[in-house]
Parts: structure tokens; sequence; C-alpha cells
């Protein structure tokens, strides 16, 4: 009887952690994880503060909110620099992942955002842009 107990112990254990999983996979190796409010990859991580994504088949979207200029713990491109987020922390950006080619743009301002959709040719958008 005692052995039942922790038999049904573990089951309901291993049930609850993985209801409670914060990884959501957004497939070829993205992975947004809910609890930090990134996007992570072998190739790159978009830093915290995500507020809204969608993916399909090729692209992932992203619209962001950051916490900080440079965080040491995110893998930024040589390139990025504060000047990429011209706007300030307070603003919103934009992001658009090639998940085929492992091309990621961004961060991109709500124009940059709209004419960089219509140039990958995705079908993926967000109702509502920030405005410029």
């Amino acid at each position: 009887i005692a052995m039942d107990k922790i038999i049904i112990a573990f089951i309901f254990t291993t049930l609850l952690i993985s209801c409670n999983n914060p990884i959501v996979d957004l497939g070829d190796g993205y992975e947004y994880n809910s609890e930090c409010h990134h996007i992570i990859s072998d190739h790159f991580d978009i830093p915290p503060y995500i507020i809204e994504y969608k993916f399909d088949g090729n692209y992932i979207i992203v619209k962001q909110k950051p916490t900080h200029y440079y965080n040491g713990i995110y893998d930024y491109p040589k390139e990025f620099r504060k000047e990429k987020y011209s706007k300030g922390l307070n603003a919103t950006y934009y992001w658009i992942i090639d998940k085929k080619d492992n091309i990621v743009y961004g961060p991109l301002s709500s124009l940059e955002f709209k004419t960089k959709c219509k140039d990958v040719n995705t079908a993926l958008y967000f109702n509502t842009l920030d405005n410029e």
C-alpha cells in the first residue's frame, strides 16, 4: 500500500511539473521562455521583455520593450550596441527571425518592421503596432 502511494505521488508530481513548463517550442531550435520573457536559440537571444510573439514554419515576429541596453548573459552580435535601441528603453521594438536561414532583423521601429515584413513576405502580423 505504501508503494502505491509513492507511485501516485510520483505521477502527480511529474504531471504538475510538466504542466508548468515555461518553455514554448517555436520550431527550428528557437524557444520562448515565459518566465524570463525572452526568446533563445543556439544562434541568437532576444532579451527581455518580450510583450508578444507569433510564429509559423518560417518566421517568428517579436514585439519587445527592452529592460537593459546591454546584458552580458545574452549573446548579442558584435555590431549590437546601445544605438540599436535608439528610442530608449521606454519604446517598443520589433524583431523578425527567419528560422530557416537563422537571420535576425532587429531591433526595428514599427515602420522598419512593416517594411521588413513585406520584404521577407511573411503573413505574420500584430494587430496593433506602437506609433513612431
